[in-house]
Order: C-alpha cells, then structure tokens, then sequence
C-alpha cells in the first residue's frame, strides 16, 4: 500500500515501520506475552523482504520521551484512553535499542528528532530511486537481526 501511495504522491509516509517485527522483539524483550512470537516472525518477515512484499523505510523517525514528560502528558490530556500506557512505557527502551541497531546497518536513515513537516516532505520527495535505501536486501535484515541485544 505504501508504494502504491508513493507511485502516485511521490511520497508516503507510515506511522510505524512497515514491517512490525520490532514489536515482537520489544514486547518479549520487555517480558510481555505476546502471541506472534519473535524468532517465529523472522522467517516470514525476511520471505516478504526477498520477495518484495516487506521493505525498509526510506526515513526512520524516532521520538524518545522521557518517562515523566510521558506521564505528564497522559495526565494533561483527558481526550484520549490510554489503556496500554504503561505497557508501552515500558517497550520504549527495546525500541530505542532497536532502533539504534537499524541506525547501524542503515546509516542516515533513522533520526531521534521529527523535522517541520513541510522540509520533511520536500526532502522525501526530492530523493530519487537511487537514493533509496536497499527496501528489499535481506542481507539488511540480517544484519539487524545479527545486531540486536541477545
């Protein structure tokens, strides 16, 4: 779908990475029960990565939120239901440490801050093809999979 929207807008942008795994990793990592368990996953996601189907972002923006400010935040905000703050909370420090191995084997592609949108857009849509990350090398995937915290 994100390559669909790109082919016709000259960019899309995801709010989380399209290819899920590190949710699997963060929640078993983090101690929770999760069912869609992550050396299960690996093998499915580094299929649709060869096959085309899964791919890596061009831009990878992470945000780390310190867990007072988070807090202050939820509370100062009674429009939205917050059910899993604290499990999501407690993800933040695998998805940091996730995110900094896909720093690693994709250098330039991930930033710890969010740029003004407008500079953003401009700078995604000036990149061309072969600007583009390796979206479907699982030797990209491998070597994050080889990266990350045992």
């Amino acid at each position: 779908m994100a390559l669909e929207i790109e082919r016709e807008h000259g960019v899309a942008v995801c709010d989380t990475d399209p290819m899920k795994i590190h949710f699997s990793w963060c929640m078993e990592r983090a101690g929770f029960h999760w069912p869609d368990k992550f050396a299960h996953a690996q093998g499915f996601v580094r299929d649709a990565i060869a096959k085309g189907r899964l791919g890596f972002a061009d831009l990878y923006l992470v945000k780390r939120i310190e867990p007072s400010v988070a807090r202050a935040q939820k509370e100062g905000d009674a429009t939205r239901r917050r059910g899993n703050f604290e499990q999501h909370l407690a993800l933040q420090p695998h998805l940091i440490a996730w995110f900094t191995v896909m720093s690693d084997v994709l250098p330039g592609k991930v930033r710890w801050e969010f740029p003004e949108r407008e500079a953003l857009l401009a700078e995604l849509k000036s990149k061309t093809p072969e600007e583009a990350p390796r979206r479907f090398d699982v030797s990209i995937f491998d070597a994050l999979l080889k990266g990350l915290p045992q």
